[in-house]
C-alpha cells in the first residue's frame, strides 16, 4: 500500500480512483462498529487473508470512502504492552468510529504470556466509556490467528470478540473478476493514461495471469514480469559494455591498413 500511496502522490493521482472499495469487508467493518456503539464495549477482531490479498490497503483507504471512518495506525515497533498504551493515550478524548489498526503483525512470533496480558489489559479499555473502539489486527498466518482467537476469548469472551466469528474474519479481497479493471486504471493512473494495452498487456495476454493468480498482488507482480519482457525492459539496465581497441604502429607499418578497418 505504501508503494501506491507514493505512486499516486507522485503522479497526483486520487487513490479513490485506484483503489476498489471491498464489500464484504466494508459490511464486517460496519457490523462491529455497530456492536461498539450499540452494545457499549470495544470490540478486537483479526483479518485473516493471503498475503497480497489487500488487507493493509482496505483498511488504510476506508476513511476515503466513508465519511466518520477514523483509522490510527499502530506501527509493528510497539511491543504489545506499548500497543496498550497508545490506544489508551489515543482515546483520552473519544472519537465515534475510531478504529486501531496494529500494522505489519502478518507473521507474529507470540509470546503466550504477553499475549494474555494484552487482552486482560484491552478488555479493561473495552469497558471503560472512552474504550468503545474497534482494534483491527490484519493477519496471514492462520495458525497463530487461532492461538491469538483462542487466548481473547478464554480472557474475555464476548466482552472482547464476536461470539459468533470468535475475532476471526477470514478476508478475501476483491473478487478476481475485478482484477484486470483495477490494473487497467492503475496503469492509467500512474502513465499518463495509457493503460495495460499500451504495454503490450490486453485482456487476452493477461488471461492466463489472472487465472494462476491468487491474489490482486500475483496478479499485479505478474503483469509487471510479462511487461518487462515484452518491452525488454532490461535493455536500458544491462547494456553490452564496450571494449576499446589500441593500435600500436611502429615503422613500416601501412597507415591505410588502420583505415579500413
Amino acid at each position: 500500500y505504501e508503494n501506491l500511496q507514493d505512486a499516486a502522490e507522485e503522479q497526483k493521482a486520487d487513490l479513490t480512483q485506484i483503489v476498489r472499495k471491498v464489500p464484504d469487508a466494508t459490511s464486517r467493518i460496519e457490523l462491529l462498529l455497530r456492536q461498539v456503539i450499540n452494545g457499549g464495549l470495544g470490540r478486537f477482531e483479526l483479518f485473516l487473508g493471503p498475503s497480497g490479498s489487500g488487507k493493509t490497503t482496505f483498511l488504510s483507504t476506508l476513511p476515503r470512502f466513508y465519511a466518520g471512518a477514523h483509522i490510527t495506525p499502530l506501527s509493528d515497533k510497539l511491543s504489545l504492552t506499548a500497543v496498550i498504551d497508545e490506544i489508551r493515550s489515543r482515546i483520552t478524548a473519544p472519537i465515534d468510529r475510531q478504529i486501531f489498526v496494529l500494522l505489519e503483525r502478518d507473521n507474529p512470533d507470540l509470546d503466550p504470556i504477553e499475549l494474555r496480558r494484552f487482552f486482560e489489559e484491552l478488555r479493561r479499555i473495552f469497558r471503560t466509556k472512552e474504550g468503545r473502539v474497534l482494534v483491527i489486527w490484519p493477519i496471514t498466518d492462520t495458525v497463530s490467528a487461532e492461538k491469538i482467537s483462542g487466548t481473547a476469548w478464554s480472557v474475555g469472551s464476548d466482552s472482547l470478540v464476536d461470539q459468533v466469528s470468535r475475532g476471526i474474519y477470514e478476508f478475501t479481497g476483491l473478487p478476481k473478476s475485478a482484477y484486470f479493471d483495477v490494473a487497467d486504471i492503475t496503469a492509467r493512473s500512474l502513465n499518463a493514461g495509457q493503460g495495460l494495452e499500451a504495454f503490450g498487456l490486453g485482456a487476452t495476454v493477461a488471461q492466463p495471469m489472472l487465472q494462476s493468480s491468487d491474489t490482486i498482488s500475483q496478479f499485479f507482480g505478474q503483469l509487471e514480469a510479462k511487461s518487462q519482457e515484452l518491452n525488454n525492459a532490461f535493455g536500458d539496465t544491462l547494456k553490452e559494455r564496450r571494449l576499446p581497441s589500441v593500435w600500436i604502429l611502429v615503422a613500416g607499418d601501412d597507415t591505410r591498413e588502420l583505415s579500413l578497418t
